[in-house]
């Protein structure tokens, strides 16, 4: 679902009075779940318009929404250590940056992908991935993780120039919570990171 910019215009005190109201059924429990999702997302216009770091909640919608924003010639680097091909045949905000994927290269954006794998029987289960990718008209490469020993931070980021937007994962056992900031010298410590992994890197061909 996308917004348009009349959605941004509408009187939302309707919206307000029904979260009163769900707020005081506290005895049910998706009531107290849809007020702790409200609470994270309030938090989150709070930051924006202070302009600090936001935290989204899910990594894949933090990729695609800049994504969809690119256009012909803008280069688009990711580095993904999300290998499960199951969640790339499943996961419903995966699924949709991957159809976001699939349109920006069809308009002329660069993306240039690398996977980082852990062991090399995970380059035979990412092959159907990693084809479909290239199809796309994607720059993809792979990698073991064992060789990235040394970089200063976890091979899973987004790194997109135009818009001077690094998003990276500050958490390994939670891979789907990233981090989006501007910060133009993280986003340089993070391309130094970028070309060392390419240092290491096979090209994938279709």
């Amino acid at each position: 679902m996308f917004f348009k910019k009349s959605d941004f215009k509408k009187d939302y005190s309707d919206f307000v009075q029904k979260l009163d109201s769900i707020r005081e059924n506290t005895d049910d429990p998706i009531s107290r779940i849809v007020s702790y999702d409200f609470d994270k997302l309030y938090e989150l216009v709070n930051k924006t318009v202070k302009k600090e770091v936001i935290v989204p909640t899910n990594m894949f919608d933090a990729n695609r929404i800049p994504l969809e924003m690119l256009d012909k010639g803008d280069v688009f680097y990711g580095v993904s250590a999300i290998i499960n091909p199951h969640d790339w045949s499943h996961d419903e905000a995966l699924l949709n940056y991957k159809e976001a994927n699939r349109k920006a290269a069809s308009r002329g954006v660069i993306i240039k992908r690398t996977f980082v794998l852990q062991k090399d029987r995970d380059v035979e289960a990412m092959r159907p991935i990693m084809d479909d990718q290239v199809a796309m008209g994607i720059d993809v490469c792979y990698v073991l993780e064992s060789k990235l020993r040394t970089l200063s931070y976890f091979p899973d980021f987004t790194i997109i120039p135009k818009y001077n937007l690094v998003i990276y994962v500050p958490d390994l056992d939670n891979l789907k919570t990233c981090v989006v900031l501007r910060d133009e010298n993280l986003q340089k410590d993070i391309m130094d990171d970028y070309e060392t992994i390419q240092r290491y890197v096979s090209k994938w061909s279709h």
